[in-house]
This record gives structure tokens, C-alpha cells and sequence, in this order.
């Protein structure tokens, strides 16, 4: 800075007011005074673009770290959503009289009690149905033709 010529092109005693029209054409010619040279529609259209794309970048690597931990996320989810459910249940119990511990207890063993009872009732009647289910998956059996080397198969 020898030649006494400041940052963004100000001498000594100089200012910005009193830049000369050889200063204010070249400020105009800079890159970054080239915007007005693009349609509007195309500078907005470039700004919401980039924007969504790095969303869209955000959302594929959160789908792809859930995809991984898929085996950690299912349960974590599973638990809050009986925790939101089952919330109302130990409200209505704590206020009638219930300790919140006893509370949470009775509730885990009343909705374990109901889920086993609902296995309960679906392990009979799939076993039940087996025989039936069974009988359905197998081709009928024709009767045999004379000469035939294994019965109910077609020579």
C-alpha cells in the first residue's frame, strides 16, 4: 500500500461519495455487480433450485442412516408409540389414588395380559385352520390309470 491506495479502491482522504466516474464504471463492471444482467425469474428460479436440492440431499442421507439403523429405529419407535398410548391409561389411574409406579405396573401387565391373550386367540386359530389349509395346498389326487408307473400321476 505504497501508493497510498486503500481497500476497495479509497485513497487517503477519500470517500465513497467523492469517487470519480472512472471508479463508479469500474465498480460497475465487477462480476459481482453482474446480477442485473439475468432475468429475475431465472435468478429466483436458481436460488429455490439449490435450496432444493440440498433438501432433498438432507432427506436421502436421513433415509439412508435410518435404513441402517433400521433394527435400532423400529423398536425405539414401537416403544414410543405404546408409551403415547398407553400415557392416558396411567393418568386415569394416578387420578384415582394410584401411585404413578404402581400405575405404569398395572398397566404393563394389563397390556402384556392383552397381548397374550390376543396371541392367544390367533395361535388356535391358525392352529385350527392347519388341517384345512393343508388340504387346500395339495393338487387333487386323480384316480390312477392302468399302466401308469406312480398313482394319480399322468403318463
Amino acid at each position: 500500500m505504497s501508493d497510498g491506495v486503500r481497500p476497495h479502491g479509497l485513497r487517503k482522504g477519500s470517500s465513497p461519495a467523492s469517487l470519480s466516474a472512472a471508479a463508479r464504471d469500474r465498480a460497475r463492471r465487477r462480476p459481482d455487480n453482474l446480477r442485473p444482467a439475468l432475468p429475475t425469474p431465472l435468478r429466483v428460479g436458481a436460488a429455490w433450485g439449490w435450496r432444493f436440492l440440498v433438501l432433498v440431499a438432507v432427506v436421502c442421507v436421513l433415509g439412508l442412516i435410518v435404513w441402517y439403523l433400521a433394527s435400532l429405529v423400529v423398536p425405539v419407535a414401537i416403544a414410543i408409540l405404546l408409551a403415547a398410548l398407553l400415557s392416558p391409561a396411567v393418568g386415569w389411574l394416578q387420578r384415582h389414588r394410584i401411585p404413578r409406579g404402581a400405575a405404569t405396573a398395572a398397566v404393563m401387565v394389563g397390556g402384556l395380559a392383552l397381548l397374550g391373550g390376543v396371541l392367544t386367540f390367533v395361535v388356535i386359530t391358525v392352529v385350527a385352520g392347519l388341517p384345512e389349509l393343508g388340504a387346500s395346498s395339495r393338487p387333487p389326487s386323480t384316480p390312477s390309470s392302468p399302466g401308469s408307473a406312480e398313482p394319480g400321476r399322468c403318463a
